[in-house]
Protein backbone atom coordinates (compact mmCIF):
# COMPACT_ATOMS: atom_id res chain seq x y z
CA UNK A 1 0.00 0.00 0.00
CA UNK A 2 2.73 2.60 0.82
CA UNK A 3 4.57 1.65 -2.39
CA UNK A 4 1.54 2.20 -4.60
CA UNK A 5 0.56 5.39 -2.78
CA UNK A 6 3.88 6.96 -3.82
CA UNK A 7 2.85 6.49 -7.44
CA UNK A 8 0.15 9.12 -7.48
CA UNK A 9 -0.60 8.55 -11.14
CA UNK A 10 -2.85 5.54 -11.72
CA UNK A 11 -1.07 4.58 -14.96
CA UNK A 12 2.29 4.38 -13.18
CA UNK A 13 0.89 2.12 -10.48
CA UNK A 14 -0.67 -0.20 -13.04
CA UNK A 15 2.51 -0.27 -15.10
CA UNK A 16 4.59 -1.16 -12.02
CA UNK A 17 2.26 -4.00 -11.10
CA UNK A 18 1.86 -5.42 -14.58
CA UNK A 19 5.55 -5.34 -15.50
CA UNK A 20 7.95 -5.39 -12.55
CA UNK A 21 5.94 -7.34 -9.94
CA UNK A 22 4.26 -9.63 -12.47
CA UNK A 23 7.65 -10.84 -13.77
CA UNK A 24 9.30 -11.51 -10.37
CA UNK A 25 7.72 -14.95 -9.69
CA UNK A 26 8.30 -15.98 -13.31
CA UNK A 27 11.99 -15.11 -13.13
CA UNK A 28 12.51 -16.72 -9.72
CA UNK A 29 10.20 -19.69 -10.34
CA UNK A 30 8.59 -18.98 -6.99
CA UNK A 31 5.62 -17.41 -5.29
CA UNK A 32 5.04 -13.70 -4.77
CA UNK A 33 2.66 -12.62 -2.02
CA UNK A 34 1.43 -9.02 -2.02
CA UNK A 35 -0.05 -7.63 1.20
CA UNK A 36 -2.17 -4.48 1.02
CA UNK A 37 -3.87 -2.53 3.80
CA UNK A 38 -7.43 -1.55 3.02
CA UNK A 39 -9.35 1.35 4.53
CA UNK A 40 -12.07 0.21 6.93
CA UNK A 41 -15.33 -0.76 5.18
CA UNK A 42 -13.54 -0.81 1.82
CA UNK A 43 -14.81 -3.51 -0.55
CA UNK A 44 -12.08 -3.49 -3.23
CA UNK A 45 -8.41 -2.82 -3.86
CA UNK A 46 -8.91 0.39 -5.77
CA UNK A 47 -8.25 0.98 -9.46
CA UNK A 48 -4.62 -0.14 -9.51
CA UNK A 49 -5.35 -3.22 -11.65
CA UNK A 50 -3.90 -5.61 -9.04
CA UNK A 51 -6.82 -8.01 -9.57
CA UNK A 52 -5.72 -8.49 -13.17
CA UNK A 53 -2.14 -9.27 -12.21
CA UNK A 54 -2.74 -11.60 -9.25
CA UNK A 55 -3.69 -15.26 -9.69
CA UNK A 56 -5.36 -15.36 -6.27
CA UNK A 57 -7.00 -12.46 -4.44
CA UNK A 58 -8.03 -12.85 -0.80
CA UNK A 59 -9.52 -10.20 1.47
CA UNK A 60 -9.47 -10.58 5.26
CA UNK A 61 -12.70 -9.27 6.74
CA UNK A 62 -14.50 -9.25 10.06
CA UNK A 63 -17.95 -8.53 11.45
CA UNK A 64 -19.15 -8.08 15.01
CA UNK A 65 -22.23 -10.08 15.99
CA UNK A 66 -23.58 -10.02 19.54
CA UNK A 67 -20.26 -8.64 20.83
CA UNK A 68 -18.32 -11.49 19.17
CA UNK A 69 -15.86 -10.99 16.30
CA UNK A 70 -16.40 -13.25 13.30
CA UNK A 71 -13.52 -13.31 10.83
CA UNK A 72 -13.79 -14.32 7.17
CA UNK A 73 -11.51 -14.71 4.17
CA UNK A 74 -13.33 -13.37 1.12
CA UNK A 75 -12.16 -15.16 -2.03
CA UNK A 76 -12.31 -12.51 -4.78
CA UNK A 77 -10.49 -14.41 -7.52
CA UNK A 78 -8.88 -17.76 -8.33
CA UNK A 79 -7.37 -17.78 -11.80
CA UNK A 80 -8.45 -20.79 -13.83
CA UNK A 81 -10.87 -22.10 -11.23
CA UNK A 82 -14.38 -21.40 -10.02
CA UNK A 83 -14.94 -20.08 -6.50
CA UNK A 84 -16.67 -22.77 -4.43
CA UNK A 85 -16.57 -21.05 -1.03
CA UNK A 86 -16.59 -17.23 -1.37
CA UNK A 87 -16.38 -16.73 2.42
CA UNK A 88 -14.09 -18.89 4.56
CA UNK A 89 -14.25 -18.41 8.36
CA UNK A 90 -10.88 -18.31 10.11
CA UNK A 91 -9.21 -17.54 13.42
CA UNK A 92 -5.79 -16.27 14.49
CA UNK A 93 -3.68 -18.87 16.29
CA UNK A 94 -0.66 -17.82 18.32
CA UNK A 95 2.69 -18.91 16.82
CA UNK A 96 0.82 -20.22 13.77
CA UNK A 97 -1.07 -17.38 12.13
CA UNK A 98 -4.28 -17.79 10.16
CA UNK A 99 -6.17 -21.06 10.56
CA UNK A 100 -9.20 -21.59 8.28
CA UNK A 101 -12.18 -23.12 10.10
CA UNK A 102 -12.91 -25.82 7.54
CA UNK A 103 -13.44 -29.55 7.72
CA UNK A 104 -14.31 -32.31 5.27
CA UNK A 105 -17.35 -34.57 5.27
CA UNK A 106 -15.93 -38.09 5.00
CA UNK A 107 -17.49 -40.40 2.41
CA UNK A 108 -15.29 -43.47 2.83
CA UNK A 109 -16.75 -46.65 1.35
CA UNK A 110 -15.54 -48.83 4.26
CA UNK A 111 -17.45 -46.65 6.76
CA UNK A 112 -20.60 -46.72 4.61
CA UNK A 113 -20.47 -50.52 4.36
CA UNK A 114 -19.93 -50.86 8.11
CA UNK A 115 -22.97 -48.66 8.83
CA UNK A 116 -25.20 -50.73 6.55
CA UNK A 117 -24.07 -54.00 8.11
CA UNK A 118 -24.28 -52.72 11.71
CA UNK A 119 -27.40 -54.03 13.47
CA UNK A 120 -27.47 -51.21 16.02
CA UNK A 121 -27.56 -50.96 19.80
CA UNK A 122 -30.25 -51.77 22.36
CA UNK A 123 -31.03 -49.84 25.56
CA UNK A 124 -32.00 -52.85 27.62
CA UNK A 125 -35.21 -50.92 28.41
CA UNK A 126 -38.21 -52.57 26.75
CA UNK A 127 -40.23 -49.35 26.41
CA UNK A 128 -37.38 -47.80 24.39
CA UNK A 129 -36.21 -50.96 22.61
CA UNK A 130 -39.74 -51.37 21.22
CA UNK A 131 -39.96 -47.77 19.99
CA UNK A 132 -36.45 -46.45 19.26
CA UNK A 133 -34.04 -49.37 19.08
CA UNK A 134 -31.98 -50.48 17.43
CA UNK A 135 -29.98 -47.26 17.54
CA UNK A 136 -27.69 -47.45 14.54
CA UNK A 137 -24.30 -45.75 14.30
CA UNK A 138 -24.75 -42.29 12.81
CA UNK A 139 -28.20 -41.79 14.32
CA UNK A 140 -29.19 -38.28 15.44
CA UNK A 141 -31.44 -38.15 18.52
CA UNK A 142 -33.13 -35.09 20.01
CA UNK A 143 -34.21 -35.15 23.67
CA UNK A 144 -36.51 -32.17 24.27
CA UNK A 145 -37.77 -31.30 27.73
CA UNK A 146 -39.18 -28.14 29.40
CA UNK A 147 -36.60 -25.70 30.79
CA UNK A 148 -38.14 -25.85 34.25
CA UNK A 149 -37.66 -29.61 34.48
CA UNK A 150 -35.14 -30.30 37.25
CA UNK A 151 -34.86 -34.09 37.07
CA UNK A 152 -32.72 -35.61 34.33
CA UNK A 153 -33.92 -39.12 35.18
CA UNK A 154 -35.96 -39.58 32.00
CA UNK A 155 -33.53 -37.96 29.60
CA UNK A 156 -30.04 -38.86 30.75
CA UNK A 157 -30.17 -42.26 32.41
CA UNK A 158 -31.41 -44.18 29.29
CA UNK A 159 -28.30 -43.12 27.39
CA UNK A 160 -26.08 -44.08 30.31
CA UNK A 161 -27.59 -47.56 30.03
CA UNK A 162 -27.13 -47.56 26.24
CA UNK A 163 -23.45 -46.59 26.60
CA UNK A 164 -22.61 -49.04 29.39
CA UNK A 165 -24.62 -51.95 27.97
CA UNK A 166 -22.96 -51.71 24.55
CA UNK A 167 -19.51 -50.63 25.85
CA UNK A 168 -19.56 -47.43 23.77
CA UNK A 169 -16.97 -44.69 24.00
CA UNK A 170 -18.81 -41.47 24.87
CA UNK A 171 -17.94 -37.78 24.85
CA UNK A 172 -20.08 -35.06 26.42
CA UNK A 173 -19.98 -31.43 25.29
CA UNK A 174 -21.97 -28.97 27.38
CA UNK A 175 -22.80 -25.34 26.63
CA UNK A 176 -23.97 -24.66 30.19
CA UNK A 177 -22.66 -27.17 32.73
CA UNK A 178 -19.01 -27.41 33.74
CA UNK A 179 -17.20 -30.78 33.58
CA UNK A 180 -17.06 -31.04 37.38
CA UNK A 181 -20.86 -30.83 37.62
CA UNK A 182 -21.38 -33.45 34.93
CA UNK A 183 -18.81 -35.81 36.48
CA UNK A 184 -20.65 -35.60 39.82
CA UNK A 185 -23.91 -36.29 37.99
CA UNK A 186 -22.47 -39.33 36.23
CA UNK A 187 -21.02 -40.77 39.43
CA UNK A 188 -24.28 -40.26 41.36
CA UNK A 189 -26.29 -41.90 38.58
CA UNK A 190 -23.79 -44.75 38.45
CA UNK A 191 -24.24 -45.42 42.16
CA UNK A 192 -28.02 -45.55 41.76
CA UNK A 193 -27.63 -48.10 38.96
CA UNK A 194 -25.06 -50.13 40.85
CA UNK A 195 -22.36 -49.33 38.30
CA UNK A 196 -18.70 -49.19 39.24
CA UNK A 197 -17.18 -45.70 39.11
CA UNK A 198 -14.27 -47.05 37.05
CA UNK A 199 -16.69 -48.20 34.35
CA UNK A 200 -17.97 -44.62 34.06
CA UNK A 201 -14.44 -43.27 33.67
CA UNK A 202 -13.66 -45.95 31.08
CA UNK A 203 -16.62 -45.29 28.80
CA UNK A 204 -17.04 -41.51 29.16
CA UNK A 205 -13.79 -40.44 27.52
CA UNK A 206 -13.93 -36.71 28.07
CA UNK A 207 -16.30 -33.99 29.17
CA UNK A 208 -15.96 -30.53 27.65
CA UNK A 209 -17.46 -27.12 28.35
CA UNK A 210 -17.80 -24.58 25.52
CA UNK A 211 -18.78 -21.02 26.41
CA UNK A 212 -21.00 -19.80 23.53
CA UNK A 213 -20.53 -16.18 24.58
CA UNK A 214 -16.78 -16.23 23.86
CA UNK A 215 -16.56 -17.82 20.42
CA UNK A 216 -18.05 -17.27 16.98
CA UNK A 217 -20.46 -19.79 15.48
CA UNK A 218 -17.84 -21.22 13.15
CA UNK A 219 -15.24 -21.49 15.93
CA UNK A 220 -17.70 -23.52 18.01
CA UNK A 221 -18.48 -25.96 15.21
CA UNK A 222 -14.80 -26.27 14.35
CA UNK A 223 -14.12 -27.09 18.01
CA UNK A 224 -16.84 -29.77 17.93
CA UNK A 225 -15.20 -31.38 14.91
CA UNK A 226 -11.77 -31.19 16.56
CA UNK A 227 -13.15 -33.03 19.60
CA UNK A 228 -14.51 -35.80 17.37
CA UNK A 229 -11.25 -36.05 15.41
CA UNK A 230 -9.11 -36.26 18.56
CA UNK A 231 -11.26 -38.58 20.68
CA UNK A 232 -13.07 -40.70 18.05
CA UNK A 233 -16.10 -41.50 20.24
CA UNK A 234 -18.94 -43.86 19.35
CA UNK A 235 -21.47 -41.37 20.71
CA UNK A 236 -21.30 -37.64 21.42
CA UNK A 237 -23.82 -35.90 23.66
CA UNK A 238 -24.40 -32.16 23.19
CA UNK A 239 -25.81 -30.99 26.52
CA UNK A 240 -27.82 -27.75 26.86
CA UNK A 241 -27.71 -26.97 23.14
CA UNK A 242 -30.30 -24.24 23.81
CA UNK A 243 -27.63 -22.17 25.61
CA UNK A 244 -25.73 -22.03 22.33
CA UNK A 245 -28.72 -21.32 20.08
CA UNK A 246 -30.24 -18.73 22.42
CA UNK A 247 -26.96 -16.80 22.54
CA UNK A 248 -27.48 -15.89 18.87
CA UNK A 249 -30.47 -13.53 18.66
CA UNK A 250 -30.39 -12.54 15.00
CA UNK A 251 -32.47 -14.53 12.54
CA UNK A 252 -29.68 -14.55 9.95
CA UNK A 253 -27.39 -16.11 12.52
CA UNK A 254 -30.02 -18.70 13.42
CA UNK A 255 -30.10 -19.69 9.74
CA UNK A 256 -26.33 -20.13 9.82
CA UNK A 257 -26.61 -22.34 12.89
CA UNK A 258 -29.20 -24.50 11.14
CA UNK A 259 -26.98 -24.98 8.09
CA UNK A 260 -23.95 -25.78 10.25
CA UNK A 261 -26.00 -28.23 12.35
CA UNK A 262 -27.04 -30.01 9.14
CA UNK A 263 -23.38 -30.13 8.09
CA UNK A 264 -22.24 -31.33 11.52
CA UNK A 265 -24.93 -34.00 11.66
CA UNK A 266 -23.99 -35.25 8.19
CA UNK A 267 -20.31 -35.38 9.17
CA UNK A 268 -21.00 -37.53 12.25
CA UNK A 269 -23.51 -39.68 10.38
CA UNK A 270 -20.90 -40.48 7.73
CA UNK A 271 -18.42 -41.37 10.47
CA UNK A 272 -20.87 -43.65 12.24
CA UNK A 273 -21.03 -41.56 15.42
CA UNK A 274 -24.32 -41.29 17.33
CA UNK A 275 -25.25 -37.66 18.05
CA UNK A 276 -27.59 -36.78 20.94
CA UNK A 277 -28.93 -33.26 21.53
CA UNK A 278 -30.31 -32.28 24.94
CA UNK A 279 -32.64 -29.32 24.43
CA UNK A 280 -34.37 -27.57 27.34
CA UNK A 281 -36.78 -25.35 25.44
CA UNK A 282 -40.41 -24.75 24.52
CA UNK A 283 -39.45 -22.44 21.65
CA UNK A 284 -41.17 -23.89 18.57
CA UNK A 285 -38.64 -22.47 16.10
CA UNK A 286 -35.68 -23.94 18.00
CA UNK A 287 -37.43 -27.31 18.46
CA UNK A 288 -38.33 -27.41 14.75
CA UNK A 289 -34.75 -26.55 13.79
CA UNK A 290 -33.29 -29.52 15.64
CA UNK A 291 -36.21 -31.84 14.86
CA UNK A 292 -35.66 -31.30 11.13
CA UNK A 293 -32.22 -32.93 11.27
CA UNK A 294 -32.97 -35.64 13.86
CA UNK A 295 -33.82 -39.29 13.15
CA UNK A 296 -35.50 -39.76 16.54
CA UNK A 297 -37.24 -37.24 18.78
CA UNK A 298 -37.96 -37.85 22.47
CA UNK A 299 -40.27 -35.17 23.85
CA UNK A 300 -40.88 -34.97 27.60
CA UNK A 301 -43.74 -32.87 28.96
CA UNK A 302 -45.49 -32.59 32.33
CA UNK A 303 -49.25 -32.44 32.96
CA UNK A 304 -51.32 -31.78 36.08
CA UNK A 305 -53.82 -34.60 36.56
CA UNK A 306 -55.80 -35.64 39.62
CA UNK A 307 -53.74 -33.32 41.81
CA UNK A 308 -50.55 -34.98 40.55
CA UNK A 309 -47.84 -33.86 38.15
CA UNK A 310 -47.21 -36.64 35.65
CA UNK A 311 -44.69 -36.89 32.82
CA UNK A 312 -45.82 -37.70 29.29
CA UNK A 313 -43.08 -39.03 26.99
CA UNK A 314 -43.75 -39.01 23.26
CA UNK A 315 -41.38 -40.62 20.76
CA UNK A 316 -41.08 -40.03 17.03
CA UNK A 317 -38.71 -42.20 15.02
CA UNK A 318 -38.12 -41.85 11.30
CA UNK A 319 -40.28 -44.34 9.41
CA UNK A 320 -42.53 -45.12 12.40
CA UNK A 321 -45.72 -43.72 13.87
CA UNK A 322 -45.37 -41.50 16.99
CA UNK A 323 -46.08 -43.27 20.27
CA UNK A 324 -46.63 -42.33 23.91
CA UNK A 325 -44.71 -44.79 26.06
CA UNK A 326 -45.86 -46.42 29.30
CA UNK A 327 -44.25 -43.98 31.75
CA UNK A 328 -44.74 -46.13 34.86
CA UNK A 329 -43.06 -49.14 33.25
CA UNK A 330 -40.37 -46.90 31.82
CA UNK A 331 -39.47 -45.46 35.25
CA UNK A 332 -39.41 -48.91 36.81
CA UNK A 333 -36.95 -50.11 34.17
CA UNK A 334 -34.80 -47.01 34.62
CA UNK A 335 -34.43 -47.70 38.33
CA UNK A 336 -33.36 -51.30 37.76
CA UNK A 337 -29.64 -52.17 37.62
Amino acid sequence: TPLLSVMKELDRARSFLQTTLYEIPRLLGGLLVLVADLPELSTDLGQTGIEYVADLVLLLRYKVYHNIIQRFIEVKKIRGSRIVAPLIPFKFVESKGIEPLLYDIETRDDIATKLIEQQGYMFGISTLDETIAPVKPGSIILVNYPPDMRSILYGFRPFMKLILRNKLRATIVSFKNFPRELIELLINEAKKLGVNEEDIKEHFINIHYIDPSRSSIHEIFYKLIEIVDNEKPDIIICDSIEAFINSIPLSIQRNQIHLLLVDYGATLKNRGIILVFYLASRNKDVIDMLSSISDTIIKIRYYYRDKKIEPIITIWKYGREPVIIDTIKFIQELDSN
